[in-house]
């Protein structure tokens, strides 16, 4: 997947000077020799980098250190960005003075996924109009561009705390946000996403969820119980579980929901869930 990303790069029709940093989170590195021949076939600087540490916030702090660049654009590796991805991002942040410019990410399923995973659309991107502003829960690094000056003044940035839970990236938004408060969307700065077949399963989906509503309490320091999530939990896993028998795939959205605010509930406790620790 790294490969396809790194020759999609190279069509990029941006006009200004580009440098792309890769940082390898693995101590062995096992990319060096797909960026060492991409580094070879392009006319950009290329960084080549390895965090030992198994932790995506070290791997993104790693990276934001090592950029020399005024503007900073996150893509994840298993996504492919348009030919003018880079291009729109840049001319929306700079025709709207806008602080951070994010991009829908297209989800490519697999063939062979369940009918119930097309009917649920639980992957469709957020859709809004270029210019509108982006709720800050929706925010993440899988296609943003961002002003360096204002990660360069963020602990961090990114907090190793979160870097085997998931969630980094939405906890350093909700400190960038209170800095830079202009985060508004592109709808044209596409990038497409592999799904693998394992994240189709509806196991992989409520943990997600789940993760996701533990992370969204304590990054947002929420102590106390909040009776609201309880019922929303309640109210949303019985129209899952009754929707199962009858619409199926509209109703894994409850699902999903009944699982964000479980987690929540025990995440007001302090419990926690490492979706990446191997």
């Amino acid at each position: 997947m790294l490969k396809k990303l790194l020759d999609a790069v190279k069509l990029q029709t941006c006009p200004y000077n580009i440098e792309i940093v890769i940082v390898d989170n693995d101590k062995f590195g096992s990319a060096k020799n797909i960026v060492m021949s991409f580094a070879e076939d392009i006319g950009h600087q290329v960084k080549y980098l390895i965090e030992a540490e198994q932790n995506i916030s070290l791997a993104r702090n790693k990276a934001v250190l090592s950029s020399s660049g005024e503007l900073i654009a996150f893509i994840d590796d298993d996504e492919i960005p348009n030919p003018d991805w880079l291009k729109h991002l840049t001319e929306c942040l700079l025709n709207n003075n806008a602080d951070a410019v994010f991009g829908p990410v297209n989800a490519m399923l697999p063939s062979s996924s369940p009918k119930w995973v097309w009917e649920s659309r639980l992957f469709e991107p957020l859709q809004l109009e270029t210019g509108a502003l982006i709720p800050i829960e929706n925010t993440a690094t899988g296609n943003v561009l961002l002003k360096k000056t204002i990660l360069d003044r963020l602990q961090g940035p990114f907090d190793p705390k979160y870097g085997l839970s998931g969630g980094g990236d939405y906890e350093m938004f909700t400190r960038y946000h209170k800095i830079a408060p202009q985060l508004i969307w592109c709808k044209e700065a596409e990038v497409s996403e592999h799904v693998p077949q394992a994240r189709t399963k509806l196991g992989w989906i409520l943990k997600r969820g789940f993760r996701c509503g533990i992370n969204a309490v304590q990054i947002n320091k929420s102590k106390k119980l909040e009776l609201s999530s309880i019922a929303y939990f309640l109210g949303a896993g019985t129209l899952g579980a009754l929707g199962f028998f009858f619409i199926r795939g509209k109703s894994f959205k409850y699902l999903r929901v009944a699982s964000y605010y479980l987690g929540r509930v025990l995440g007001t406790f302090g419990y926690r869930y490492f979706e990446y620790k191997r």
